[in-house]
């Protein structure tokens, strides 16, 4: 056994990148059943110990160059003559382990065969750029809004109505306005688009008004065809009609008339797509000379999406202030006028506001969880939980929403997302030190030779940061060690943070792997990984 350690470690590594390429795999296709999941676990368990394993084999190799190198003769001969040191004990205990742990790989993978357990997607759609496309089918949205039912997105709605009744940016013909609306899943982006979409002033201005969700698949034929629909409410069979019939139904359609077109939830990062679906938007004004005046409003999580599509009048949505989530949880939590006859519940719910962060649909969610339930304790609950462990099941929440954009993510991506939680909430991220981090954990893995793992890490910083996981720390307040803002990105150095919720989305995706343990603690659960002291 010895002497085949090498061979058993070269084959225990390559077992090892095709377990964690089909551990990352499963995750990417969001798999619904408990079955599967919890063999998976057992599988990514079984695959953390044989890491381990190779963790210390390569700790020992490590140690035995610094002794060749630098150690003194008695040194090697102790070492040699020691049982829990000498080489050839240390090749038998290591072939042991590797023997066990392949037991264990085979054994989880003959209980995958013999309970009949396949990994299977529930719905696949494409088109998201560089990450993975989610594979929950969500819930359509639609263009109406009360104005009444949206608390604090007054002052927002008027810009973006400002943008829309502006005079077309420029004359050049190949170019249409965009309007993209950016911002964390769940702050409200759709809802701000329906709210100007409604608007009185809006309706008398354009001709026509379209509304279409897009979701993940950007297929410009499909999107043609939505459009037509919403255009007279007509009902169309795509399979009667080819593309090209569809397209010059649409200039027919649109030939003359200043129109208004909201994309809402737009996830398409391919220049390509979004060019041929303008080109057939810009269709109608062959021939012509005015350019009339039309606007498309586009809703995004992503800077690229936005960049993409044209963000000259880029609308970054910003977090409800304080009062306005506690308006809005008030709303959500009592009938309408009860708030001030449970003065006490109101007081654990500014709390709950609080936590919420200014995302509105976190404020919603726990609003509607508590509503009807006068029990002071359940509120309390709720105020003192972490956010993925209050409502963890609910489709519709802000949970799912930040998942929604986690699924996203390319795989390297997940891993270095989920691996900040072991830093606090709050915590003051650089790049210098993410990037060491992930790199100490062996997470950047660049495919290109030329690559460096430090550019990989400012790669994958850049995408957290465009698709609103991370917030860049305010210039103002940057000066650290007497360095301004300016020095500090001469430098190379960033700052950033992560909201509350996102963090929570982090401890969510790690769960049993992670533990932040105080100076009391005396209980870490067996399969933790990662410990971080409070």
């Amino acid at each position: 056994m010895a002497k085949g350690l090498q061979t058993d470690i070269t084959n225990l590594q390559n077992t090892l990148t095709i377990i964690n390429a089909f551990i990352l795999d499963a995750e990417n296709k969001q798999t619904q059943s408990n079955s599967i999941s919890l063999w998976l676990h057992q599988l990514k368990y079984v695959l953390l110990d044989a890491r381990d394993i190779l963790d210390e084999i390569e700790y020992e190799s490590l140690r035995n160059q610094v002794l060749k190198a630098n150690g003194t003769f008695t040194t090697k001969v102790q070492r040699f003559l020691s049982p829990s040191s000498n080489p050839l004990a240390f090749r038998v205990k290591m072939a042991h382990k590797i023997k066990h742990v392949n037991d264990r790989i085979d054994e989880v993978a003959s209980l995958r065969m013999k309970l009949g357990l396949s990994v299977s997607e529930n719905h696949h759609a494409s088109g998201s750029g560089s990450g993975n496309s989610s594979t929950r089918v969500r819930r359509e949205t639609h263009s109406y809004v009360r104005s009444s039912h949206v608390i604090g997105r007054d002052g927002e709605k008027e810009k973006v109505i400002r943008f829309l009744m502006a005079p077309p940016l420029g004359s050049d013909d190949d170019e249409i306005d965009v309007i993209p609306i950016i911002g964390i899943g769940g702050l409200g982006k759709t809802t701000l688009a329906q709210l100007v979409y409604n608007d009185d002033r809006v309706i008398e201005f354009f001709d026509l008004r379209m509304w279409v969700f897009v979701s993940d698949v950007f297929d410009v034929k499909r999107l043609v065809l939505e459009i037509l629909k919403a255009m007279h409410g007509m009902e169309m069979d795509t399979h009667m009609y080819s593309f090209d019939q569809l397209q010059n139904l649409l200039r027919e359609r649109l030939w003359g008339k200043k129109f208004l077109l909201v994309l809402d939830d737009v996830w398409n990062e391919d220049y390509r797509e979004w060019l041929e679906l303008k080109r057939l938007l810009l269709g109608m004004h062959d021939g012509g000379d005015d350019k009339l005046g039309n606007k498309i409003i586009t809703t995004t999580r992503s800077d690229r999406v936005a960049s993409i599509m044209g963000n000259a009048n880029k609308h970054n949505l910003r977090y409800l202030p304080e009062e306005d989530c506690l308006r809005l949880f008030v709303k959500c939590a009592f009938p309408e006028g009860e708030g001030k006859q449970h003065p006490r519940l109101v007081e654990i719910g500014k709390d709950i506001a609080r936590k919420c962060k200014g995302l509105p649909l976190a404020v919603i969610s726990l609003g509607c969880l508590l509503y009807s339930k006068p029990n002071e304790s359940e509120w309390k609950k709720v105020r003192d939980s972490e956010f993925w462990k209050v409502n963890p099941e609910d489709d519709d929440g802000i949970l799912a929403a930040l998942k929604l954009s986690y699924n996203h993510l390319s795989s390297g991506l997940k891993q270095c997302f989920a691996y900040c939680s072991v830093f606090p909430k709050g915590y003051e991220y650089t790049n210098l030190e993410l990037i060491s981090f992930w790199m100490a954990h062996g997470l950047l893995q660049p495919k290109n030779e030329d690559e460096e793992p430090e550019d990989l890490g400012e790669f994958y910083i850049q995408e957290l940061v465009s698709r609103s996981f991370f917030e860049c720390a305010s210039e103002e307040q940057l000066v650290i060690d007497g360095l301004i803002s300016e020095e500090l990105e001469l430098l190379g150095i960033s700052f950033f943070k992560m909201h509350d919720l996102v963090h929570d989305l982090t401890v969510f995706t790690m769960q049993n792997e992670r533990a932040v343990v105080k100076f009391n603690s005396t209980n870490v659960k067996e399969k933790v990984q990662h410990l971080s002291f409070s």
